[in-house]
């Protein structure tokens, strides 16, 4: 059960605090940073430009969104006051035509300030007045972010797609799946081992190819072969943008949960197989990696997780995955904050023996209390690196948008059985051996 979390501060002053959660254009600069040959334009002032800075160099050190020799991957249209009112039309206009005619550039896409949206700029014509050279496929984004926050503007950019990519006609091969939806919030080593491990599960377990993977950092052409896949794996918070492309490719469509966790990936096989048919082989998988991976982590469970109390602040897509891995090893996740200013769409395993308090639209001012309470009765912090306790504490795992301080060099994936060994791993780092004797 989720629930908005207020904490002492008195109501009438919240609406002058902070809101733990990121802006709509975030969520859309993420889904750009994970194609590598989309350009997008904003129609906004020059600090729009600044959130290219909070994932470029930073949180993802192989982000390509900005450019030594100028061509960067975000530009925005330089709108103010004086423009605004009649729409900006030749910014927009000349900064299309810049984008539409570039050699570099395989697709544009453009979208907003609530400013811009308010006024009702008619983008679309605008496209087609600029009379661009060599046209490059074209996404229009509605400027969403007086109603959204990261999380909608991620999968709205990746509906958005879904809508406009031109797709080949060509028959689905039955062998051949997708999966739509997985959050590719930077281009390091965590991420993609994610997607190798995705892959592996997909190949080695079930036997079928993974033709594509929406996002994964392939190029804009490279998503097109969705066209060729008889089934579409949606994950969580996909769901439109995967019933988009069913529809289009005529495919059917699986919407699993992310497997986050050892419980959460067997569940998310057996989906997969009862749909396409491979049930015997995915439970030869799953036994398989049980025997391999389950005794790696049974001392380590003994000496480091059981009876260890947890809190997680960030992303809500990982708060099911997190609860069940905790409750697996013998912690116990006590609470979650859902990085949104919306309800977020959590539905916690109905295995769980302990209760976890999810909230949401949580102040700053809240959530300095929760990590105060957190410091002296928890044993472990899970958040990103902007909400870490000051200072440093030694018990607090960096994990999530933005991480400053952690990066992945090498292959330290978070989902699937692999994941999950490896963020057990890390969270084992900062916990201390429990207090008591095994005869």
């Amino acid at each position: 059960m989720t629930s908005r979390a207020h904490g002492t501060i008195p109501q009438e002053l919240r609406k002058y605090g902070k809101i733990c959660t990121y802006p709509f254009l975030h969520g859309v600069y993420m889904a750009v940073n994970a194609i590598p040959d989309l350009y997008l334009l904003v129609d906004a002032p020059n600090c729009s430009g600044f959130k290219s800075e909070q994932i470029f160099g930073t949180h993802d050190l192989n982000s390509t969104l900005l450019d030594v020799e100028g061509r960067h991957r975000i530009v925005n249209t330089g709108s103010h006051v004086a423009n605004i009112a009649d729409g900006n039309h030749e910014g927009f206009i000349g900064a299309y035509k810049k984008y539409a005619e570039a050699d570099f550039v395989k697709a544009v896409a453009y979208t907003c300030f609530p400013m811009a949206a308010i006024i009702g700029t008619p983008y679309d014509l605008l496209v087609e007045d600029a009379d661009a050279r060599g046209v490059k496929p074209s996404i229009p984004i509605p400027g969403r972010s007086l109603a959204m926050d990261w999380d909608g503007g991620y999968m709205d950019a990746l509906k958005c797609i879904a809508r406009r990519i031109d797709l080949p006609d060509v028959m689905p091969d039955d062998n051949k799946v997708a999966v739509i939806g997985y959050f590719m919030d930077r281009n390091e080593e965590d991420h993609r081992a994610n997607l190798a491990e995705l892959e592996r599960l997909i190949e080695d377990g079930l036997g079928l190819e993974l033709a594509v993977t929406w996002l994964s950092g392939v190029g804009f052409d490279e998503l097109k072969r969705v066209a060729e896949c008889r089934t579409i794996i949606s994950l969580p918070g996909s769901r439109a943008a995967s019933r988009r492309l069913m529809r289009r490719v005529s495919a059917d469509l699986v919407e699993v949960e992310l497997p986050l966790g050892f419980e959460a990936t067997n569940r998310f096989l057996r989906k997969i197989a009862a749909a396409t048919g491979r049930e015997e082989r995915a439970e030869r998988f799953i036994a398989d990696s049980a025997r391999e991976l389950l005794p790696k982590i049974k001392w380590l469970a003994l000496k480091r997780f059981l009876g260890s109390r947890w809190t997680y602040a960030g992303h809500p897509q990982y708060i099911p995955g997190l609860a069940e891995l905790a409750e697996l090893v013998g912690a116990h996740l006590v609470s979650a904050i859902a990085w949104t200013s919306c309800e977020p769409d959590v539905t916690l395993p109905e295995t769980l023996r302990r209760p976890v308090r999810v909230s949401f639209d949580v102040d700053s001012i809240t959530y300095s209390e929760h990590l105060v309470a957190a410091r002296r009765d928890l044993d472990l912090i899970i958040a990103p690196a902007e909400h870490a306790p000051a200072p440093r504490w030694s018990k607090f795992l960096e994990f999530g948008f933005p991480s400053w301080g952690h990066h992945a060099l090498f292959a330290e994936p978070f989902l699937g059985y692999r994941g999950a060994a490896c963020l057990l791993g890390r969270i084992a780092d900062r916990l201390e051996d429990r207090n008591y004797f095994i005869d």
